[in-house]
């Protein structure tokens, strides 16, 4: 898998890193091998995904079928849509707005896929592993000042450490183990511990400017439950550009962001002042017809009068 994507992206993106962002765009999908080291991966079959008043893509679909979508999700009386991020290396992402989805996915003999359960809304509701690190040996450290993992035979240090274990015979899966204050946290995801390692230690991985996300280190993701719920909020898939990988984000949801990893993102705050400022501004300026309201501990606007009184603008 790793050659083929290297071999589609050539010098353009680390292979690894490409795979990443086509598994956030619900492209593939890895799946851990029961008690045997590595993870099997596997195309998504395609599907759509109820959203709003309309339908997100997801799955592999190659460009021929996309073009067939399009046909037939205008034949139900649906607008089919494609975005595409300024970076070449994000995928696109494709749905449609209105329409009798039913419909659309009996023509397309696809399934429609239930709305992602709800991730926990508590900060650091990291998915740790009950894998010991019996028969295992350190392989790699993280070097807070090189910013890398670094293959020298010795274990993670500092007031927070981060260290890869793996077994020799290569029998079973690498465990990432986090210490911090006398605590261990064991992983079994290099994203999460990585993240998880730099929350705990109060150092910024990503940074918000400008609309986006981005992360300040090569090789660096955010949490699956996170980046899902980003590519939904704003849809648009996930990217990498100077081989950092980089989210589309609103203010809303950099907080959030910040809020769920915490000491981890940093520019959320500015972000949302600005925002903030923004919107404040349309109330004073609309001469009635906008209204600001607090919701939700956020602010937010209601257009007055006809039929969009009372819908929430975010």
């Amino acid at each position: 898998m790793v050659a083929i994507v290297g071999e589609a992206f050539g010098d353009a993106a680390d292979p690894w890193a490409m795979l990443r962002v086509l598994r956030d765009a619900t492209v593939v999908q890895p799946r851990l091998r029961h008690r045997w080291r590595g993870r099997t991966w596997t195309l998504q079959p395609p599907a759509l995904l109820p959203w709003g008043n309309g339908a997100v893509v997801q799955g592999a679909v190659c460009e021929a079928e996309a073009d067939v979508f399009r046909k037939a999700a205008a034949s139900v009386g649906a607008v089919p849509f494609r975005l595409q991020e300024p970076s070449g290396l994000a995928p696109p992402l494709a749905g449609c707005v209105g329409g009798d989805l039913q419909s659309l996915v009996a023509r397309m003999d696809w399934r429609i896929e239930p709305a992602p359960r709800c991730p926990a809304e508590r900060p650091l509701a990291f998915w740790e592993t009950d894998h010991t690190l019996l028969g295992k040996e350190p392989a790699s450290r993280w070097d807070w000042d090189a910013g890398k993992f670094v293959a020298d035979g010795r274990r993670g240090d500092g007031a927070v450490s981060l260290t890869r274990w793996t077994q020799a015979a290569n029998r079973d899966h690498d465990v990432y183990q986090v210490l911090a204050d006398g605590r261990e946290h064991r992983l079994h995801s290099r994203d999460a511990a990585l993240v998880l390692a730099h929350c705990l230690a109060r150092r910024p991985l990503f940074t918000v400017s400008g609309g986006y996300l981005e992360a300040r280190v090569r090789g660096a993701f955010l949490p699956d439950a996170i980046a899902a719920r980003l590519r939904l909020s704003t849809l648009a898939n996930a990217g990498l550009t100077d081989g950092r990988s980089r989210y589309r984000v609103t203010p809303e949801e950099a907080a959030r962001a910040a809020r769920l990893l915490p000491g981890a993102v940093a520019g959320a705050a500015c972000a949302a002042v600005g925002h903030d400022a923004d919107r404040v501004a349309s109330v004073r300026h609309s001469s009635g017809r906008i209204r600001a309201a607090w919701t939700g501990g956020a602010l937010t606007t209601l257009s007055t009068g006809g039929p969009g009184w009372g819908k929430v603008s975010r």
